[in-house]
């Protein structure tokens, strides 16, 4: 009122004054939610305020939150809010709740391990066929295709695995590639020693009343990788006997070279049971009359006792030597029985007959 009309008002001290205090809008979200994919859409968020004042002494609390999508994605993701609490001395009256959606979320790719062993193949490589794919969320299951790879082709254990072209596919029970990663988890692979049969090729030597035998070692089960060999070996005929491709030769002792002291391969050795000993050559029929005089002045200047010279094939004394006696002469007379003295047979003394009688022929 003007300054002319105030003295026509009064203040009626009697009445009382009302007025309306309205709720203050607010609208709640959540902060960025981060978490490891675990096959279900729950969210730890954190109650924010994105529009509106939380004034002084109030505050806000709990909250549900929730993913509306399972799957894995990095600050794609969104988190929906409910359920958030108003201290606000008026059981939250003083204020108007909305709730906006957080889409700026994170779902990270589970880790995926792969475990696995192989047997030693001379290369580098790791086949997807040979690993195991570690633990997933629940039952889902995945696949694996592809290559990897290890440092060195050698047999140890715990070996790391690069990826190369290995990769992960989808699987079964709800299984997506892409909701799981390599990275955070371990690829280890177990190379075992590859098993190896080693005998010897066919042995074949002249009966010389030992087992030594000359052999050659050889594979007969399993296979060499790369560049690896094999050298030397003990080989022994298992009895001195005669006989033809039914003798036993064992094998033993031999080197595997493999850049790894052998210890690519598991060792076992096999028997070769077609090898030879054959008999002693018989001498030559056809002696000149030089070589038996010269037998036969040796026996007689030798000793007591008849001496016999034998013409058949005997093992029991290779290679006698008779003293005075020109051996280089006598071609196949190398092996000569010795009994009680030397006797030459009927039919290989100088001027005889095959009718001579043996005891004409004794040399005294």
């Amino acid at each position: 009122a003007d300054g002319t009309d105030a003295d026509n008002y009064s203040f009626n001290t009697i009445a009382t004054d009302l007025a309306d205090i309205s709720p203050s809008t607010l609208t709640i979200t959540t902060s960025d939610v981060s978490k490891t994919y675990d096959g279900d859409l729950s969210a730890a968020g954190t109650a924010t305020v994105t529009s509106g004042t939380v004034f002084e002494g109030d505050e806000i609390s709990g909250g549900i939150f929730a993913f509306t999508n399972k799957n894995a994605g990095v600050g794609d993701r969104t988190v929906t809010t409910a359920g958030v609490t108003v201290t606000d001395g008026n059981n939250g009256g003083n204020y108007a709740v909305s709730y906006a959606d957080n889409t700026t979320s994170t779902i990270n790719p589970y880790a995926v391990s792969l475990n696995g062993n192989r047997v030693y193949d001379g290369t580098i490589d790791v086949n997807a066929g040979a690993l195991t794919i570690g633990t997933l969320v629940g039952s889902e299951t995945l696949t694996l295709a592809g290559t990897g790879s290890v440092a060195d082709k050698h047999v140890a254990n715990d070996k790391a695995v690069t990826l190369g072209s290995l990769e992960l596919a989808d699987g079964s029970d709800g299984g997506l590639a892409s909701n799981y990663t390599f990275i955070g988890g371990t690829r280890i692979v177990d190379i075992t020693p590859a098993a190896l049969t080693l005998s010897t090729t066919d042995v074949s030597k002249v009966f010389d009343g030992d087992v030594t035998a000359a052999g050659t070692a050889t594979v007969t089960a399993g296979r060499l990788f790369d560049t690896d060999a094999i050298a030397g070996g003990v080989f022994a005929f298992t009895d001195p006997n005669v006989g033809i491709g039914n003798k036993t030769v064992t094998a033993s002792g031999v080197t595997v070279i493999d850049g790894n002291l052998g210890g690519n391969y598991t060792l076992s050795y096999a028997d070769n049971t077609t090898s030879t000993i054959t008999e002693i050559e018989p001498a030559p029929r056809a002696v000149n009359d030089t070589v038996l005089q010269n037998a036969r002045a040796t026996a007689t200047s030798s000793g007591s006792g008849v001496r016999e010279v034998s013409s058949e094939a005997n093992p029991v004394v290779p290679g006698l030597a008779l003293a005075g006696l020109d051996t280089g002469n006598m071609a196949g007379l190398d092996h000569i029985l010795v009994n009680e003295g030397i006797r030459l047979p009927p039919d290989l003394q100088p001027g005889s007959t095959n009718d001579d009688d043996a005891s004409e022929n004794d040399i005294n």
